[in-house]
């Protein structure tokens, strides 16, 4: 059987087989058929011949393993180039909010706006936690359950609501005593005193 000479070959670019060296771009002729070309895909014969042909040409040569490393290189340039785009359009977005935000992006803007509330959020808290926080310390009993959640949200500046007003400062009176006795009366109504305040400051 007649052994098929590569296209290449037949056009002089060469003996196979031919190995493909590299894509760039600008204005040229095929090697091959001669035809103006801008996307140059560059191939090296095995006599070591150096030539630029166009990605048809490679397509019609019937080479597969130089047909897929083209493609394969060709859109790995595609999607180089649609990023390098990209990058381009989102710094030409950036510098457009600088100029419209006085030298800030808008997320710049929107972080520092998120900082200050969060700053704002916690002074505003500051007396409420410096309230509660003694409480916290009396109720939590480290078993990470009920009532060290209770401990969690006072720490936090949370000011119980509905029945966890009351039951917050019964839990800390029976610290002091058995429900109903002096002693847990004096420090439930202590309790609640501070809570109040730190209602009135929230």
């Amino acid at each position: 059987m007649k052994h098929q000479t590569h296209a290449f070959t037949e056009s002089g670019l060469g003996k196979a087989p031919f190995t493909f060296s590299g894509i760039s771009e600008g204005s040229t002729g095929c090697a091959h058929c001669g035809t103006g070309i801008v996307n140059q895909f560059h191939i090296v014969s095995d006599d070591g011949i150096h030539s630029v042909v166009g990605s048809t040409c490679i397509q019609k040569s019937g080479d597969q393993g130089l047909i897929d490393i083209a493609k394969a290189e060709k859109n790995a340039k595609a999607r180089k180039k649609a990023h390098a785009k990209h990058e381009a359009q989102w710094e030409l977005e950036q510098q457009a909010q600088r100029e419209r935000n006085g030298g800030l992006t808008d997320w710049q803007i929107e972080e520092a706006t998120f900082r200050k509330a969060q700053a704002d959020e916690a002074a505003r808290k500051a007396p409420i936690i410096e309230l509660l926080e003694p409480l916290a310390d009396i109720i939590a009993d480290g078993r990470g359950g009920f009532c060290d959640s209770i401990s969690h949200d006072l720490k936090l500046g949370h000011i119980p609501v509905g029945g966890g007003f009351n039951l917050t400062a019964e839990i800390i009176g029976k610290k002091k005593g058995r429900k109903g006795s002096d002693k847990f009366k004096i420090e439930f109504n202590r309790v609640i005193d501070i809570l109040n305040q730190a209602k009135a400051v929230g």
